[in-house]
């Protein structure tokens, strides 16, 4: 299903332009846009709102919030309606301060309720889920249940490779999100036009392992490179592993701490977390998740078709070994057709546009950038491909 976002533009006749923060919030599958009028408490706020979802009306304008009061409301909003919540910023420094503000409501949750601020509100139980703890082996997120989702922190098709914490942080977002977690997930304009390997590749390529599963080792190391973990003598950050005898060790960026796997054969006998620094062994665990560390997903159907676009045999044969150069994800449309962040929302979420026109500005700010981007690499001989193929515009958002 595609999310239809709707750009709206909040007339705020006689009000100063600084006092105020229109919001817009969409309903996944019934396409509602909601925009809030007047700062009054949370409750009148709050009841008029859900309702009109529940009614299932398409529009509802809201605005006069500013600071942390937005997040207030959304976090009032996410409890009650029980839906996992996304919320678009336009720039990365707003998305980065509402997330810290979101997890403040998140960890205090008194203070939603204090003093009748969400009286008469019909709790919502699950709307106030959280996973089980790694080491009892549920989902490997933890409250507070607020995630944000940072771009690549790259030029457009620049010539190297995110970072590993950010492909961390990253990759437990999208894992989170088709895992159906009822949490709060943050994005600016700059990761949200980013497109990203199909949500069935994605899914594919997470892996569950635990305590007595059956694992051929080749293949299962054959399958850590190709979404992306690197060889290393020794385990020390987020997207290495090794492999001595019997014992691979690596560094799933679902976990904080490394996995060290013991085999019998091809029997999976143990797991432990381990110390990076020290190499021990800190606590045995039943299960652990493994995710890609890499947005270019290689598998063969991939290589032949990015053989076929590129005719580029040196390098078609470099990827065939495991070998894929710096900034190789900004070709990943070579490898296969790319998704917009929204395929992987689950159906009932709500998405909210914080300033909806900002938001539009800084998508056709993002848009010039990415297009001078990719002129001036093919200036310098790349081959990339097409722009459309990797970014979202503002047009394909809002249809």
């Amino acid at each position: 299903q595609r999310v239809e976002v709707m750009i709206l533009s909040v007339k705020t006749e006689g009000l100063p332009r600084r006092t105020l923060c229109p919001l817009a919030i969409l309903n996944y599958r019934a396409r509602y846009v909601i925009v809030f009028s007047s700062m009054k408490n949370l409750r009148d706020i709050l009841l008029p709102v859900i309702n009109d979802i529940r009614a299932g009306k398409k529009t509802v304008e809201v605005s006069e919030l500013w600071g942390a009061s937005k997040a207030l409301f959304l976090f009032g909003l996410w409890r009650e309606a029980g839906r996992p919540l996304v919320v678009v910023t336009a720039t990365e420094e707003e998305a980065e301060s509402l997330a810290e503000d979101l997890r403040f409501f998140a960890e205090n949750k008194a203070l939603v309720t204090a003093g009748g601020a969400a009286e008469g509100l019909t709790k919502n139980p699950s709307a106030t889920h959280s996973p089980p703890p790694i080491e009892n082996g549920g989902s490997p997120f933890s409250p507070p249940f607020v995630s944000l989702f940072p771009p690549w922190g790259l030029l457009p098709f620049e010539a190297d490779s995110p970072d590993s914490g950010t492909m961390g942080e990253r990759m437990r977002f999208l894992y989170s999100l088709i895992s159906g977690d009822r949490g709060i997930f943050v994005a600016p304009v700059r990761a949200l036009i980013q497109k990203l390997p199909p949500w069935e590749l994605f899914a594919d390529s997470v892996t569950t392992v635990s305590a007595g599963t059956q694992l051929d080792q080749d293949s299962f190391i054959e399958s850590l490179i190709g979404t992306g973990y690197e060889s290393a003598s020794l385990v020390t950050r987020v997207g290495e592993f090794s492999r001595r005898g019997g014992i691979i060790d690596l560094f799933s960026p679902a976990h904080e701490h490394p996995v060290r796997m013991e085999f019998g054969g091809d029997t999976v006998e143990s797991l432990r977390w381990f110390d990076p620094e020290t190499q021990r062994s800190i606590a045995e665990i039943k299960q652990v998740v493994l995710l890609p560390v890499r947005e270019l997903i290689v598998n063969s159907a991939g290589i032949e078709r990015f053989s076929a676009r590129t005719g580029d045999d040196a390098l078609v044969e470099q990827v065939r070994q495991g070998i894929v150069p710096p900034g190789a994800e900004f070709l990943a449309p070579f490898f296969y057709d790319m998704e917009s962040l929204f395929q992987y929302l689950p159906d009932d979420s709500l998405v909210s546009l914080i300033e909806p026109d900002d938001i539009r500005k800084q998508i056709e700010e993002e848009n010039r950038k990415t297009t001078e981007g990719r002129a001036e690499e093919i200036d310098e001989g790349r081959t990339l491909p097409e722009a459309s193929e990797l970014y979202l515009d503002s047009r394909e958002i809002a249809t």
